[in-house]
């Protein structure tokens, strides 16, 4: 994106927090904040009113500036969190979802969230507000003729959705293109036709439709494995579903339909066939095993792998100990 076009942006970012926290000293009713961060901390569950787009139509575009950097909030209106450079954690409820250059989130209304590990001089990450008819006008727009609605759109255009977040990963060219059109069409000084605007929000919520697909499409079981034999000792079912961009609840379900498993009996197989090759190839202790795959202690790890392998990790080594040479 054009550095002109930046600076715009970052003036917009700017402008937009002052007016939040103007707009919070009025809510404070003459309680005196420090900042926006002391200020959502004494009302976490306030939201943010379409209000503050007022005069700026039904779209508002601005870089997210380091006012907000930390600075857990909500809004009545949807918010698409778009990384053009460098990376930041987007942290939506207790969900923690990595964002690189390319990716993008989209945040419903009621989804408290703040990003962290945020350098405003570095990492240029662009808030696209949209309120909700435009949003569900675009959304609607580009899934007319799709009888696999997704869910989540869906939710969210009917109720405000029970999903906080939906993140898309390795966006493609096409959507740099597409948000890069959004930014000048916004910015023309002679103001922007609704129709041109519409379309632009189409192109975009189909493009991201486009990677959603593409994504589940994909061989999503051996992505899993791979990703929980990688990160045995630390993952949970939050870290994973962040990692693949999805909500919690909605990633247990996925993972069922798509491997006719739970998340728990999958990592638990993961861990035992880590197990299983250390106990074939290394002399390390059963409790050094057992802490490698993600135990708290060995008795965890017996249980499991007696289930697994119809014998104990002892067993185990010793009928296998010519076979993987271990002592």
């Amino acid at each position: 994106m054009k550095r002109e076009l930046l600076q715009v942006l970052w003036a917009r970012g700017e402008k937009i927090a002052k007016e939040t926290l103007s707009w919070a000293k009025e809510q404070a009713a003459g309680e005196d904040y420090a900042d926006l961060a002391a200020f959502f901390a004494a009302h976490p569950t306030l939201s943010l009113p379409d209000k503050l787009l007022a005069g700026k139509g039904d779209v508002f575009l601005s870089l997210h500036t380091e006012d907000f950097n930390g600075v857990p909030h909500c809004h009545d209106f949807v918010e698409i969190i778009y990384v053009c450079r460098g990376s930041v954690i987007d942290c939506v409820g207790e969900s923690r979802i990595s964002l690189g250059q390319g990716d993008a989130c989209i945040h419903n209304p009621s989804a408290t969230h703040f990003l962290t590990d945020f350098d405003g001089e570095r990492d240029v990450v662009l808030n696209i507000l949209l309120s909700r008819r435009i949003f569900g006008k675009s959304v609607y727009a580009a899934v007319i003729r799709d009888n696999k609605l997704d869910g989540f759109f869906n939710r969210l255009l009917s109720d405000g959705g029970s999903e906080p977040y939906r993140a898309f990963k390795n966006l493609s060219d096409a959507a740099e293109t597409i948000v890069e059109l959004l930014v000048k069409e916004l910015l023309q000084s002679d103001g922007y036709s609704s129709a041109v605007l519409e379309s632009i929000l189409l192109l975009l919520f189909a493009e991201l439709l486009r990677n959603y697909r593409k994504r589940e499409e994909e061989d999503f079981t051996g992505r899993l494995e791979s990703y929980l034999f990688e990160n045995l000792q630390s993952v949970t079912v939050e870290t994973a579903a962040a990692a693949f961009g999805y909500h919690p609840k909605y990633f247990s379900v996925l993972v069922r339909k798509e491997t006719g498993r739970s998340f728990r009996s999958l990592l638990t197989e993961q861990r035992m066939k880590k197990a299983e090759v250390q106990l074939l190839f290394t002399d390390y202790s059963i409790e050094e095993i057992a802490e490698s795959v993600g135990y708290r202690d060995a008795v965890s790890l017996y249980g499991n792998f007696k289930e697994y392998a119809g014998m104990t990790p002892s067993e185990f080594r010793r009928g296998n100990s010519k076979k993987g040479g271990a002592s």
